[in-house]
């Protein structure tokens, strides 16, 4: 017989889910609180792969700002901006990974 899962955790057999709000400090510290203590050899973010290897090398220039800019799919005019901060939570989960030397995922 199996144990009955516990859906009040964040825990799913051996991965730890982390709900964040994109561009808060609070989230961001606590994801590094977190990443930095249980030191998982794998970190996935829910960002786009495309933008993966822009978006790693723009956390590799924190404390330096950085804007990612792609074309909307549905418009040629208009862009998507996603600004790359240290008060990020993805930012902060990839920084602290790569600090760690986990793998990091874009999902």
């Amino acid at each position: 017989m199996f144990p009955e899962p516990d859906f009040s955790s964040l825990q799913r057999g051996h991965i730890t889910y982390f709900p964040v709000v994109p561009g808060r400090l609070e989230f961001a510290l606590e994801v590094r609180r977190t990443i930095l203590a249980l030191r998982p050899r794998v970190v996935a973010v829910e960002l786009p792969v495309s933008l993966e290897r822009h978006y790693l090398e723009a956390v590799r220039r924190l404390p330096e700002i950085c804007v990612l800019v792609y074309p909307q799919d549905d418009d040629d005019d208009a862009g998507v901006y996603v600004p790359i901060e240290p008060c990020d939570p993805f930012a902060e989960a990839i920084r602290s990974a790569l600090e760690v030397e986990a793998e990091v995922l874009f999902v």
